[in-house]
């Protein structure tokens, strides 16, 4: 998020770079408006990284030229343009998310936005826990102060540049001023370069790839190089850099027609960017030199002579628009989230406009209110009192997010009734959690990572199935745990969540802990000679990426996701058909199950805020039998084709969790689901007779080979 130069130390006025300005934050609210026909108003905010980069470089170079440069006034103007308004933004999201109620998770997670923020690493806690264009994002107030925190570091780390640039061109030469700027030149350009093509590298060649920075713990392996090249200032700096090699060099373009082409093709190249892109674009990568070129381009050719472009950009409502774009970058996404979260509707277009204008209301009185005194000095008039109060503010937000985290300032204690019975539908902690019906045996830990065994806890006999599988295998603990102690059989667990059961198959990042698990698993089934392997997965999600059909969400078994579910199914057939087939001919017993039904209507945060707002708990509407075939048949028929294989059977549970008509959610008021993807113990009662006779003939083998 571009901000303004403030008037102090105001470098000449360029009004085609607040129209410039206007665009790119009418595309970023419009987007996030989900208005369509704008899908790639994202871009706005790679337009304001150019404009950033040009006009503090510009900013710079006027204080060199006036030998008046200092990193101290430098921070303190920042502050002054920076810290007011968005002081102001963030406590008044503090403030509304205590007054509103929020889901006990997300209110959560909103105090660590709040601590990272106030430090200006919220692009670092996002690049681990949010990806901008998910669903899930929608809901999280301060996402989009991530800009925020790379301009912060970037202000921070950019004028040390400068301060090394110029202490080491004057210690070599007397004569500095131009060889400080070409230094500053050959230095920017080279971070550029480099910039870019780690860029490339995190967004293109190797978007899945797992993130891992050793020895900090495990809790950063989830982070993706996509989430590092979106996020974070390394992989952003040659978007700024483009902007700031604009301001530094010294050429011109001596031919008017030049110029006004140039300045034609870069607005053209943002707004095609902001119609033509979308969340399912690769980017920053290749796609964002469009918007930035486009920038850098106009604003290069308005430096030579003034375009017909220019003039067109210097429309005066188009002004007054980039005039208060930082405040209306400010306010526009609490507003469009929180009035998402206070409402149990869905918003219209109508509604969405009526926002936009609230959003404009709020912008012009923070700009008349807050900004313009502060920059103008009427407030704090010393740089003493702007470095006390700026620390000030960033220590009371850092507390009040770590309240809010810690939950000491708490909202759950307001939430009614209805909304607690939502929570209480789906809570599993009323279940026992996974690893509850676990028993060792002394040396257990040694081999294989540590052993969950279930059923008979007679240390005397030899297991004789293994239940592998992620998440789905986990729900399935408590059931097969009491048939084996009926059957008086033995087995062992294999499972972890989002970890599917196939080698050579996995969710990017790579979960390392998940890939020891599948080599421990085929290692005691060889070695322990078991006979009898039960295979789960979440199928239908792994092969789609889910209801939303999220790449990043799909199984891969390289660096490239599927871009279909077809190319998703292949991979999981593939993958399982190489896993059983040497089981099937080493006589082994191999049991798959389909994904039990999506719930894809079931949602925590619809039924939490739906039941808030209203005080009225409404059960979500159940998915349909031919909406589950839909989502299921992809992977089903993989599934299906692998079951051809000799010893290899496929367990359907639709045929007890639906109906000709629907799955439904519960029976006799009991909830049969803990989540969208998972049945809840009176879901795993249903599937019961699927089970039991093969435990039973288990028994009977057990029986007979007894001496």
């Amino acid at each position: 998020m571009s901000v303004p130069a403030d008037g102090s130390h105001a470098i000449r006025y360029r009004p085609h770079i607040d129209g410039l300005r206007g665009i790119a934050i009418l595309g970023v609210i419009f987007y996030h408006a989900d208005f369509s026909i704008f899908q790639g108003g994202f871009i706005g905010v790679d337009v304001f990284f150019v404009i950033s980069g040009f006009l503090i470089t510009s900013i710079i170079l006027r204080d060199l030229r006036a030998d008046s440069f200092s990193l101290a006034g430098f921070w303190e103007r920042r502050i002054r343009r920076i810290f007011p308004a968005l002081f102001v933004v963030m406590l008044a999201t503090v403030i509304a998310g205590y007054l509103l109620i929020l889901l006990p998770s997300d209110y959560h997670h909103f105090g660590s936005t709040v601590m990272a923020q106030s430090v200006f690493a919220s692009n670092m806690l996002y690049m681990v826990s949010d990806s901008y264009f998910d669903q899930p994002s929608r809901f999280t107030p301060l996402l989009h102060t991530w800009t925020l925190s790379v301009e912060e570091q970037f202000y921070l780390f950019f004028p040390l540049l400068v301060a090394l640039c110029t202490f080491f061109v004057r210690r070599l030469s007397f004569t500095s001023e131009r060889k400080v700027e070409r230094s500053l030149l050959a230095s920017v350009a080279a971070i550029s370069v480099i910039s870019f093509f780690i860029n490339i590298w995190f967004i293109i060649v190797r978007p899945g790839a797992p993130f891992e920075i050793h020895p900090i713990t495990d809790g950063l392996n989830h982070m993706i190089y996509a989430g590092v090249g979106f996020y974070v200032l390394p992989t952003r700096a040659w978007e700024l850099g483009l902007g700031a090699l604009v301001a530094l060099v010294s050429l011109k373009i001596k031919h008017r027609p030049l110029s006004e082409v140039l300045a034609f093709a870069g607005i053209m190249s943002i707004l095609a960017s902001v119609f033509i892109f979308s969340n399912a674009t690769a980017f920053p990568g290749f796609a964002a030199l469009l918007p930035t070129l486009g920038a850098a381009a106009l604003i290069f050719a308005e430096e030579s002579h003034s375009t017909i472009s220019g003039r067109m950009l210097s429309w005066a409502p188009l002004l007054w628009v980039g005039l208060i774009s930082y405040s209306l970058y400010l306010w526009h996404w609490p507003v469009f989230v929180f009035t998402k979260l206070a409402t149990s509707t869905s918003l219209t277009f109508v509604d969405m406009l009526g926002l936009i204008i609230i959003t404009f209301i709020l912008a012009i009185l923070s700009y008349t209110f807050i900004e313009t005194p502060f920059r103008k000095k009427i407030y704090l008039q010393s740089r003493r009192a702007v470095y006390i109060v700026g620390l000030g503010a960033m220590a009371f937000l850092f507390l009040s997010g770590f309240l809010i985290y810690r939950n000491i300032i708490r909202n759950d204690d307001r939430i009614n009734p209805a909304a607690l019975e939502a929570l209480a539908a789906l809570n599993p902690s009323k279940e026992p959690l996974a690893y509850d019906y676990c028993f060792q045996k002394p040396g257990d830990e040694s081999l294989y990572g540590g052993l969950c065994r279930l059923g008979d806890r007679d240390p005397s006999l030899k297991p004789q199935f293994v239940l592998w599988g992620d998440s789905q295998g986990l729900a399935m603990e408590k059931l097969f745990d009491e048939l084996g102690k009926r059957s008086g059989v033995q087995g062992v667990m294999f499972a972890y969540t989002s970890c599917l059961p196939l080698p050579g198959v996995w969710h990017n990042p790579r979960d390392l802990v998940c890939e020891e698990l599948k080599q421990n698993a085929l290692a005691y089934i060889e070695d322990q000679d078991i006979k009898n392997v039960f295979i789960f997965g979440i199928w239908g999600h792994d092969v789609r990426g889910g209801p939303q059909q999220i790449l990043v969400q799909r199984v891969t078994d390289s660096n490239a996701m599927p871009l279909t579910p077809e190319q998703g199914a292949l991979i999981v057939e593939r993958h399982l058909a190489s896993l059983v087939e040497p089981f099937s001919n080493e006589g082994r017993n191999v049991y798959i199950m389909e994904q039990v039904p999506a719930q894809l209507n079931l949602d925590m945060r619809t039924m939490f805020y739906g039941a808030e707002h209203t005080g009225v708990f409404v059960m979500p509407q159940s998915v349909t039998t031919a909406e589950n075939e839909i989502f299921q048949s992809y992977a089903n028929a993989a599934l299906l084709n692998v079951g051809k294989i000799k010893n290899v059977r496929i367990i359907d549970p639709t045929d007890v969790l639906c109906n000709s008509d629907s799955c439904p959610l519960e029976r006799n008021g009991i909830f049969l689901y803990r989540d969208s993807a998972h049945v809840s113990n009176a879901g795993m009662e249903l599937l019961r007779p699927h089970f039991a006779p093969i435990f039973q003939q288990m028994a009977r083998l057990n029986e007979r080979s007894e001496p």
